[in-house]
């Protein structure tokens, strides 16, 4: 009987290993694309109407959580 090498050698576990999956999906970094370009525009439209730069941000975050909901809830996904 010819040597065989063994079925469970390091060499074929790593040419068999499978690639790595998404980290998101393109629906979610759609989404949250989406929210962060609404709430950083919200801030700086704020900040240059004259807030201070706490209360721009806070209408920034604002502006993003709710682009966050709406797009969710408008780019289909199914679900």
């Amino acid at each position: 009987m010819p040597d065989q090498p063994p079925t469970d050698s390091p060499a074929q576990d790593a040419s068999s290993a499978q690639e790595p999956g998404a980290l998101l999906s393109v629906r979610a970094a759609l989404v949250l694309l989406l929210a962060v370009v609404t709430g950083g525009v919200a801030g700086l439209l704020s900040h240059l109407d004259g807030n201070s730069a706490a209360a721009s941000l806070l209408a920034g975050g604002g502006a993003a959580g709710a682009g966050l909901l709406l797009f969710h809830a408008l780019v289909g996904g199914g679900g």
